[in-house]
């Protein structure tokens, strides 16, 4: 069985490899196929963070590299997740990526907004 180090290390490498395939996709219908897998990478990665207790260098080494490099790919996986409690610890956690998806939600438009409510509540 692995330990949680493995486990974060594998799930990161996951994370990794799913946003160098999405960023290689050219059309809007392939990307929009691949944001669910890239999401549900995220998410895991965040569930795991949630989950156990992850030593700070290492949380502020995943912090830099989701809210520095990948937060523009992952924009909409990171406001996605702000649906799920169990995540929520890894926003505590990791106070970049939390900053970065607070500017994320706060820049989105109004008509984007009534579009995701109207959607989410039916």
């Amino acid at each position: 069985m692995k330990n949680v180090d493995e486990e974060g290390s594998v799930l990161m490498t996951e994370l990794r490899d799913q946003i160098t395939s999405y960023s290689k996709l050219n059309s809007k219908e392939t990307q929009a196929t691949a944001k669910p897998i890239l999401y549900a990478a995220l998410h895991a990665l965040l569930r795991h963070i949630s989950m156990h207790d992850i030593p700070e260098t290492t949380r502020l080494g995943v912090d830099e590299e989701i809210s520095s490099k990948h937060a523009t790919v992952l924009k909409w996986g990171l406001l996605r997740g702000l649906q799920y409690t169990d995540l929520a610890r890894s926003y505590l956690g990791l106070p970049r990526t939390l900053e970065k998806t607070r500017i994320f939600l706060s820049l989105i438009s109004v008509g984007k907004t009534n579009e995701i409510l109207q959607k989410e509540l039916g």
